[in-house]
């Protein structure tokens, strides 16, 4: 694999997963799952586990239930390519979830997605995140 190519993967991988995050903190699971794939387990979070795709679209609804809106304000960003057809990004920054009734939720939040390109379609196959509380 060339460079371009490895670059073109990354740059690849990074939008998709940013298109997924900025339509979930939009509360719009429906555009956040188009780059979903079926993969088990689908998503991990601070030792709560969601294997199938459908208990992961059940938990991103719940998610979005109460809030207004989320900004993720990104630190930093890394995309690795493991293969022509697998890849991983790591992003971590401060999260703010702002709720119905005005009050803040903000986090720091480290969030790791696995990609798989089958059929020359590249599909988020795992998200992993850890967050800890910040100071009002």
């Amino acid at each position: 694999m060339t460079d371009v190519e490895a670059q073109t993967i990354r740059d690849t991988v990074s939008a998709l997963e940013n298109k997924m995050n900025l339509a979930v903190d939009a509360l719009d699971c429906t555009k956040g799952y188009e780059v979903v794939g079926d993969r088990e387990p689908m998503f991990v979070s601070n030792t709560r586990v969601f294997r199938k795709r459908p208990a992961f679209r059940e938990a991103c609804d719940r998610l979005v239930a109460n809030r207004r809106g989320a900004v993720y304000a990104i630190d930093t960003l890394t995309a690795q390519v493991i293969s022509r057809d697998g890849a991983y990004v790591v992003r971590e920054g401060k999260y703010t979830v702002t709720m119905k009734d005005g009050t803040e939720d903000r986090q720091y939040l480290v969030m790791t997605t696995i990609w798989d390109r089958t059929s020359g379609e590249w599909k988020m196959v795992h998200l992993h995140e850890s967050y800890r509380p910040l100071a009002p």
